[in-house]
């Protein structure tokens, strides 16, 4: 969505994910509003994020915007939320080093 967003006035974005395909189908998706470009990557370690720059330095000259979206939700009704789901998101989400 946050990419999306970006499209209408840039006309032109980037998007990474770990997961190859889906990555790929969304920028697919995206294309009709303008340029997406999919550069999967795993920026879990700093190979990742290293791989990751250096595709993306391929496809555009300089980075004007950076959109980090990492982390972990649970899509279960209140009602039905588990406890290992809420376990899940807070260990990753909260309990990060960054805090």
């Amino acid at each position: 969505m946050i990419a999306a967003g970006f499209l209408a006035p840039a006309r032109r974005s980037n998007i990474t994910s770990r997961k190859a395909e889906e990555c790929a189908a969304t920028a697919r998706e995206l294309a009709s509003a303008g340029s997406c470009v999919a550069i999967p990557h795993d920026v879990s370690t700093l190979d990742g994020c290293r791989a990751l720059t250096a595709d993306y330095l391929a496809h555009q000259p300089q980075l004007d915007i950076l959109v980090n979206n990492a982390g972990a939700a649970w899509g279960a009704p209140f009602d039905e939320f588990p406890e290992h789901g809420w376990d899940k998101v807070m260990n990753l989400n909260v309990k990060s080093p960054f805090f």
